[in-house]
């Protein structure tokens, strides 16, 4: 099961329920991609597919500037995780592959 293609990605915050879309290629075993979101387009970096379990950070400038880092297992069609919001805590992470 390859993880690349488009992904539709909630993220569970204390402000509610953030919505956004994933596109993710592989290059064997390095995670490429952005997270388009309210934000705007958020590039993946230090992308890495372990098995079924990616790691990768994407980089933030508001409301400040910090890395989120998503740790997730890929399932089929889904995947959950956290995603550790620079020092706010972890807040979980999930998605579906989009149709």
């Amino acid at each position: 099961m390859s993880i690349a293609g488009s992904w539709d990605v909630i993220l569970n915050t204390p402000m509610g329920k953030q919505k956004g879309k994933m596109t993710v290629t592989l290059n064997g075993d390095e995670i490429v991609g952005e997270i388009q979101s309210p934000m705007g387009n958020i590039p993946m970096k230090e992308g890495k597919l372990d098995g079924d379990k990616g790691t990768w950070l994407c980089g933030v400038t508001k409301p400040i500037s910090m890395n989120l880092e998503f740790d997730v297992l890929f399932e089929g069609d889904a995947f959950t995780g956290t995603v550790k919001v620079g020092p706010m805590g972890k807040n979980v992470v999930e998605g579906k592959r989009a149709s």
